[in-house]
């Protein structure tokens, strides 16, 4: 990403599942390597778009 701003190793990141995307019969959603959290946003997701992947 051109002029992207560098983040230090111990900075926070401000991670957020709302950032995803419904396209034609499937989701596209963050991770964010936190497993438990990751899992949790994925069966939201899978509650909420039942007939998408």
């Amino acid at each position: 990403v051109m002029n992207a701003k560098y983040r230090f190793a111990e900075t926070r990141l401000a991670a957020s599942y709302v950032n995803f995307y419904i396209a034609n019969g499937g989701v596209i959603a963050p991770s964010f390597g936190d497993e438990k959290r990751d899992r949790e946003a994925y069966n939201v997701l899978c509650s909420a778009f039942p007939d998408h992947e």
